[in-house]
């Protein structure tokens, strides 16, 4: 047994020289096209480059059309235009010998970093604001103001903006808005307090009546009960308390007691609350929402006006940005309690008066 093993041991070693020897003599193949000097990045903007060879190739050209190649004797020179897109792109430069084989070399442009970081976006109560806005870019940007109120100065990797207070008694939205080379992007500032929407408004809605879907007007409006609440009343009969976020607009609750009422036989108390109904709700498909968790947005549009938004995509196909009234024998709603549906306000628009 000792033998066995020393024999073993002695043929590993052996195998383990011969291995060593074998590696340090492998000869490494020659390049197809032996590549003196490559310039192989270009910046976003484009340019001319050049690869410098050895022997002039047979043949030069790229994968990808963006990259231009021209061959002068030993010089392959390379040239790309300005990459608009925010994405780097590749290529490869294929360089042949005359016998055919291949030297490949991988060509970069880096693609545009440009835009406006949409989370600095504003909006906010009518005080005067300032903020530093970070911005990063590798091309030259123009940034500019839509509004005199507000103002935006460029220095360095910052924007330096600032809104004068809103003495309106209005809504207002401005847009700091940057460009190049054709290139757009723009974040938004809106200046809003609950004062400045608050009043009388006129609501104009589909109702049904009759198996028809037919217009109808109501008198509505927004009276504050503090700088992030009011009661939004229509026609003077239900009162519905609706949550403001300066400079974004109103959220509306499912759910929510607009009035209370006796039944006329039990005498007993009816509570009407407000529930989120689909925008093409009609006769044959009467779809709302009985519960409390749903909302429901009226929103400061670009204009300064407000507008009936669907709070969340519920489904794919339907939007849900009206509502309704129902009667409930209790305080929270739902099946065992309902009474009937009161009205409709389908497809809600205000007007200001």
């Amino acid at each position: 047994m000792k033998h066995i093993k020393l024999f073993l041991s002695c043929f590993a070693l052996l195998g383990l020289a011969v291995g060593c020897s074998s590696d340090e003599n492998l000869d490494t193949p020659a390049p197809a096209v032996e590549v003196l000097k490559a310039e192989t990045f270009f910046p976003v903007l484009g340019g001319e480059k050049q690869v410098v060879v050895a022997k002039s190739p047979a043949k030069a050209y790229a994968l990808n059309d963006w990259l231009k190649v021209t061959t002068e004797d030993k010089v392959i020179k390379l040239s790309t235009s300005f990459n608009s897109t925010p994405l780097s792109r590749n290529t490869l430069l294929v360089l042949k010998n005359q016998q055919g084989d291949s030297t490949n070399i991988n060509i970069m442009q880096e693609g545009v970093n440009f835009g406006l970081p949409q989370e600095a976006a504003y909006y906010g109560g009518d005080e005067s604001y300032k903020t530093n806005i970070a911005v990063t870019s590798n091309v030259d940007v123009t940034y500019t103001s839509t509004a005199d109120w507000l103002t935006v100065v460029h220095e360095g990797n910052q924007l330096k903006v600032q809104a004068t207070a809103n003495k309106t008694h209005r809504p207002r939205t401005a847009y700091i808005k940057a460009e190049a080379l054709g290139l757009k992007d723009s974040i938004v500032f809106v200046q809003a307090s609950l004062s400045d929407v608050a009043g009388k408004y006129t609501q104009h809605s589909l109702h049904l009546k009759d198996s028809l879907m037919v217009d109808t007007t109501h008198q509505v409006e927004i009276v504050p009960i503090s700088a992030t609440r009011a009661n939004f009343i229509i026609n003077n009969i239900y009162k519905w308390e609706i949550e403001f976020t300066p400079g974004k607009g109103f959220t509306m609750s499912n759910g929510k007691i607009v009035r209370e009422e006796k039944d006329p036989k039990t005498g007993a108390t009816l509570y009407v609350q407000s529930m989120l109904a689909v925008d093409s709700y009609n006769d044959k498909s009467q779809t709302y929402i009985m519960g409390t968790r749903d909302l429901l947005d009226l929103r400061i549009g670009a204009d300064g006006k407000l507008e009936f938004k669907q709070h969340e995509k519920l489904d794919d196909t339907r939007n849900w940005a009206s509502y309704l009234f129902a009667r409930f024998n209790t305080k929270t709603p739902d099946r065992g309690s309902f009474s009937g549906i009161v009205t409709e306000f389908i497809k809600p628009r205000l007007v200001r008066k």
